[in-house]
Parts: C-alpha cells; sequence; structure tokens
C-alpha cells in the first residue's frame, strides 16, 4: 500500500511530464560527478544545517524547505504548487538521509527502505508555493490532468490515450460547472484503469464520493452482496473476511499484531502462517512501522521456535486475505523462509529523470524456516502483501498456489488536491528476480487452486486448503520415496 507522503508514511508507490528545462536540470543533478555519502540515520533534531534549503524532488512532484524551524512540503506540477496536508511533519517518516559533497544532491530515505527519493537545491522557494492554485473548476481539472500526465505509470498497461480523454472530458465543462459535473469528468477519464492503487476521494454537496480502480472480482461480489443486503459494504467485507480468517484454525490459532497475524497447525506435521496486512501490528492505523517491525519479528520468533519443536516437515503461509501495507514488513515475512541471500526485485521511479533501479535483496533471519513452503494467494493479495510474493518466488523451496493476485504493487503517490478532493495514483515500476513487471495483471501461482469461487466464496477458502494439504502430502511423500 505504502502511500508516498513521508508523514503518512512512505509505506507497503511512476511518468514525467516536466518541461524540457526541469528535466536538463536533474539529469545535470543526477549524472553528475558529486560523491555522494553513505546513508546517515536521521538526527531526532532533523536534517542537519548543511541540508537546509530549498529542495526539488526528481520524479514524485515534490518541493522541500528545510531550515531550523523544520520542513515545509509542497506538491508541484506545472505550473502549480500547493502546500502538502501535514506538509510540516513531512519528514516524520523519514529514517535516513545522503548528502553530495557539494551540498546539492539530497537523498531521504523512509522507514526500512533502501530505495531514495532524490532531491536537487534550488536557489530559492519558488514564487508559485505562495501563492494557491486557482479554485475555479477548469483550473482544478487541469491540474489534475497534469498529475496523472506528470506521474501515472501505466497508461500503456490500459490502453489508455490519455491526452484524448483529458480533451474530451474538459470540453464538458466550465470554469463554474459543479462539483458534481467536475467529479463525472474525472470519473470518465479514469474509466478502465482498473488499477487497485489509482483513486480520487471528494466531498461533493457535503457527501464523500470515491471513484476507485480495481477491487477483484472477490471484494467486488461481496460488496454487491453487501448492497442487496442494505448493509454498508466496508463492515460487510471485514465481517465476511473474519469470518474465513476465524475458520482456518478455529479455536487451535494463535493470533498477534491485533489479530492481523496467526499461526498454528494444519495437520500434526504441517504448520500454518497468515497475515491479513503488513502493518498495523502494533497501532490499527498504521502510524507506527517500528513497533510493528518489533511486533512481527516477536510474532514470527514464536511461530519457527514452534515449527522446529514440533518438527514441522512443510509449513503454509496465506497471503490469500492480505490487504497490503509496508514493503519492509513483507520482506521479514520472506526472510524467515531464506536459504541464502537472494535479490527478490527491482524498483524505480517511472517519473524521474534517473532511473537507475533500487535493488531489493532478502536476508536470511536467524530464525527461519527452510523446508517446503506453499504460498496462498487470491485476488484479494495486493500491494505490499504482492511484494512478499515477489520475494518469497524468487526460493528454490516455495510452491505458489491459489489464484493470481490483483497487480498493483507500485507504491501510492498521494497528491491532495482541494478541500476534501485527492488523488492516489501508481508511479512505480517494480519487476521481479527475473525481470517481469506483474503490474495490472497480477502474479500468477504455479498451482492453480480457486480459493474464492464465483459460485461459492464462502466455501471456496477451507476447500483449498484441503486440496493444498491433499498436494502437500503428495509432495511429501515423492520427496521419501526410492529413487
Amino acid at each position: 500500500l505504502q502511500p508516498v507522503a513521508f508523514a503518512a508514511s512512505i509505506a507497503s508507490g511512476l511518468r514525467s511530464a516536466a518541461g524540457c528545462g526541469a528535466r536538463r536540470w536533474l539529469v545535470t543533478l543526477w549524472l553528475g560527478t558529486s560523491a555522494v555519502a553513505a546513508p546517515q540515520p536521521l538526527p531526532p533534531t532533523g536534517l542537519p544545517e548543511s541540508a537546509h534549503g530549498t529542495w526539488a524532488s526528481d520524479g514524485y512532484g515534490w518541493r522541500l524547505q528545510v531550515d531550523a524551524r523544520g520542513a515545509r512540503f509542497s506538491h508541484a506540477v506545472g505550473e502549480w504548487c500547493w502546500s502538502a496536508e501535514d506538509g510540516d511533519e513531512w519528514l516524520s517518516g523519514t529514517e535516513a538521509f545522503e548528502l553530495s559533497s557539494d551540498a546539492q544532491q539530497l537523498a531521504l530515505y523512509a522507514t526500512g527502505e533502501p530505495h531514495p527519493y532524490r532531491f536537487r537545491r534550488l536557489d530559492h522557494w519558488p514564487a508559485t508555493c505562495d501563492h494557491p492554485p486557482s479554485g475555479d473548476t477548469l483550473t482544478r481539472f487541469d491540474r489534475f490532468a497534469a498529475l496523472m500526465q506528470a506521474h501515472y505509470a501505466f497508461f500503456d498497461r490500459y490502453q489508455v490515450d490519455w491526452s484524448n480523454r483529458v480533451r474530451s472530458a474538459r470540453g464538458r465543462l466550465h470554469a463554474d460547472s459543479s462539483d458534481r459535473r467536475l467529479f463525472a469528468a474525472l470519473r470518465s477519464t479514469l474509466r478502465g484503469i482498473d488499477d487497485a492503487h489509482l483513486s480520487v476521494l471528494a466531498e461533493v454537496q457535503g457527501l464523500p464520493r470515491r471513484i476507485e480502480g480495481n477491487r477483484g472480482r472477490t471484494l467486488g461480489t461481496i460488496t454487491a452482496r453487501a448492497r442487496q443486503a442494505n448493509q454498508p459494504a466496508g463492515p460487510y467485507r471485514r465481517q465476511w473476511q473474519r469470518e474465513i480468517w476465524n475458520a482456518a484454525l478455529g479455536d487451535a490459532r494463535h493470533e498477534a499484531g491485533n489479530e492481523f497475524l496467526q499461526w498454528g497447525w494444519l495437520t500434526p506435521d504441517v504448520g500454518y502462517l497468515a497475515a491479513y496486512a503488513m502493518g498495523g501490528y502494533a497501532v490499527r492505523d498504521f502510524s507506527d512501522p517500528t513497533a510493528d517491525r518489533q511486533v512481527l519479528a516477536q510474532f514470527l520468533d514464536e511461530a519457527m521456535g514452534a515449527f522446529e519443536a514440533g518438527h514441522a516437515r512443510a509449513v503454509v503461509l496465506d497471503l490469500s486475505l492480505n490487504h497490503g501495507g509496508y514493503d519492509f514488513l513483507a520482506r521479514d515475512f520472506a526472510s524467515r523462509f531464506a536459504d541464502r541471500r537472494r535479490l527478490a526485485y527491482r524498483k524505480w521511479a517511472a517519473d524521474a529523470v534517473d532511473q537507475r533501479p533500487t535493488e531489493l535483496w532478502i536476508e536470511p533471519a536467524e530464525h527461519r524456516y527452510t523446508g517446503p513452503l506453499y504460498l496462498l494467494t487470491s485476488d484479494i493479495t495486493v500491494s505490499a502483501g504482492e511484494i512478499s510474493v515477489l520475494s518469497l518466488r524468487a526460493f528454490p523451496q516455495v510452491v505458489h498456489a491459489g489464484m493470481p493476485t490483483r497487480g498493483a504493487l507500485s507504491d501510492i503517490l498521494s497528491k491532495n488536491l482541494d478541500e476534501g478532493w485527492s488523488l492516489n495514483l501508481s508511479n512505480e515500476i517494480y519487476l521481479d528476480h527475473e525481470g517481469t513487471s506483474w503490474e495490472g495483471r497480477g502474479i500468477p501461482p504455479t498451482l492453480a487452486l480457486d480459493v474464492f469461487p464465483a459460485a461459492n466464496p464462502d466455501g471456496g477458502h477451507a476447500q483449498a486448503l484441503q486440496d493444498l494439504l491433499t498436494r502437500i502430502a503428495a509432495d511429501l511423500s515423492s520427496a521419501e520415496a526410492p529413487h
């Protein structure tokens, strides 16, 4: 999930339409010769005085001003610049930084992440950042369209001619068009882009409205069922998932992390692990990722110890209900099954000039299980849940079973627009260890199991576990047979 706004979290993240001049100075920045030091922990007092000043990001569309009082954070695209929500707290999610020897280049690192967010020093704070954009409808639409053009990474994946869509939708608006007409225009431009990380949140005539991308077949079915029952969709979906979660192990489950984690035994020699999210273990709102990591480590230590003491011959890791969260926690899961250090995936910002990929490697944890691992996914598995899948598929002892994942791997780049309006989009490219992108299509299993059949989503999960146990028994028997 990982919304890209440091204050909220650069958690569990794109196509630059900046002017040629902007692209030239970014090339000068990141292809220059100034040495950049190794990352340093961010002091409690914030960035050092040598990093004070005004900065522009390469990709992501950020402007940053740092002084002794703290940080000022704004969004910028084209001729517009405006303050970010909680911009004064923007550095709170930053764990480390790098500053070049000439103090002209800055890189910031979010908690647990080796991916750098790169900045170039500016001579002064842009004057446009002190003047909020006009509030007329055409300007609001144009700013939305420019943000998508500048940052959205997957128009080609969804075969979208963005310029034509924008031209058509804008032609139906006027400067004084209502919020209702503006919302309809935005919806028309996004139709058919089935990206789970693409959304618009709005307030129209005092009521919350939302444009969402791909929710997946299963959650779409449960949402339709909620509407038929005249019940709120969110609570209905959560209750449906909770019943499936509880049924997997029944009263024999060991839960932790606000009931987002569980382990136990499916049979006397087949262990079971499940994660509902990659975060929220310490605080449900995902606001303390460092504490989440501690909770997860304790949980996994307990589970690994039990599997060792119980002589587990195989383990099932169930991510079929996983809704994402923090990428580094997703990799922490994978480290518990690593036989050795392995490349998991690469990522970069598609809207940046410097598109050198960041390599993400999995280091074996001290307490780990390296026997047969069966990974279960579904079309609910999304975002950081898919990062675990990418990571685990690099290991030879892993069998990926179930349904293809949702196919939304990029971090979420969040842009507040007007009061009550915001845009979330995907601006990063993720490639697995073999160089394949699964964005927009989902990561396919090697062993197909219909975890949530369209005709019977309620009973499919239990049947899938039984079918998987049958496969595990056959695999174990085959491994023991003389050759």
